[in-house]
């Protein structure tokens, strides 16, 4: 089984035999698609929410596929590794950005930003609960608790995927039937309510690699798809219901994969698969600026064309992949020149 993936994954797109074609070009799909979520024209309020919690559960649920229970390490090691991975990016970046605001940002920001005590943000950097200056960052702390409680869970109980998914499920109910202060320190209580989708991923992670080896795209199987994501979302989009937003992403996620999968199959290039993975690599870092160039990005075009207000849809999406080009431009300057920006001591040569 493990010589099947990797000989699929040598085909796939021309990538290191230690990276899954598919889960970094549904992790870029996902990316691009938060960056549209936050760019202007905003969309109705119930459609946003049922949007956000989709995309959010896909990325725990792409995260879950690529944690292997049957290779489990020491608590010590896995902390370390994660804490390299996810915290220290997570704090080089809030400190940078947060500079940065102090020094001027603030004509850029809005809302709670322009009012911000000078230590708000930091607060919430030691919290572990950012709502200011580096608000995107939450998922990170999300991320990072979620793994790190389910490895214990491993630990406990094994890989027995059925036990696993029960104790992740009954978790779930803490921050849905209770909203508890003490769960909102470090994302607790969102790193609790994703977490079954993070469980999902793992115990059916050789289902979902034998079902993502398919060669054919857009089929019968794709079109199932898009019927039953279209009924959850607009499902989802209907209701402010944790449990129906719950369901409907569930139905929602095998689209996106099987999307994302046939899409970059029409474009298979080194180049687009160099791009995916730089994204995939630094994803953290995107979290983090996308907010910031797209007002950026926004004020230049609307520059440029002459006009003023939030644009149409067509504007909404060229702006989303504009924003996603310059954010990795920005990305690629700092990890040449401003390396420890993004928790890393040197550039690595290209």
């Amino acid at each position: 089984m493990a010589e099947e993936t990797v000989t699929w994954v040598k085909n796939k797109i021309s990538q290191p035999v230690n990276r899954i074609g598919w889960i970094d070009e549904c992790r870029f799909l996902t990316l691009f698609l938060v960056i549209f979520y936050h760019t202007p024209p905003r969309m109705e309020i119930m459609t946003e929410r049922a949007m956000w919690h989709i995309l959010m559960a896909t990325f725990f649920f792409v995260s879950g596929i690529c944690f292997d229970g049957r290779r489990l390490e020491g608590i010590s090691t896995f902390v370390c590794r994660r804490v390299r991975r996810l915290l220290l990016p997570y704090f080089t970046l809030s400190v940078s950005i947060y500079i940065l605001w102090l020094l001027g940002g603030r004509c850029w920001a809005g809302g709670a930003d322009m009012s911000a005590r000078w230590f708000a943000p930091l607060v919430e950097l030691i919290e572990g609960r950012p709502s200011l200056v580096a608000a995107a960052l939450w998922f990170i702390c999300a991320l990072f608790l979620c793994q790190i409680l389910f490895f214990m869970l491993c630990k406990i109980m094994g890989s027995k995927p059925m036990p696993l998914l029960f104790v992740s499920f009954f978790l779930f109910l803490v921050p849905v039937l209770g909203d508890w202060e003490c769960t909102r320190y470090w994302q607790l209580d969102y790193a609790l309510l994703f977490m079954p989708f993070y469980a999902v991923g793992t115990c059916g992670r050789t289902i979902w690699l034998s079902w993502m080896r398919q060669k054919n795209h857009f089929n019968l199987q794709w079109v199932i798809s898009v019927l039953i994501a279209g009924c959850s979302f607009v499902w989802a989009a209907e209701t402010d219901s944790i449990w129906i937003r719950t369901l409907a992403s569930f139905g929602v996620i095998p689209f996106l994969l099987l999307t994302s999968d046939a899409l970059f199959s029409l474009c298979k290039s080194r180049c687009v698969s160099r791009f995916v993975q730089f994204v995939n690599r630094y994803s953290v870092a995107v979290l983090a600026f996308q907010s910031y160039v797209i007002a950026i990005v926004v004020k230049g075009v609307f520059f440029l064309s002459g006009r003023e207000g939030a644009g149409d849809w067509s504007a909404k999406w060229l702006i989303a992949a504009l924003s996603m080009m310059a954010t990795c431009v920005l990305i690629d300057i700092l990890r040449r020149f401003f390396p420890w920006i993004l928790g890393e001591r040197f550039a690595r040569k290209t």
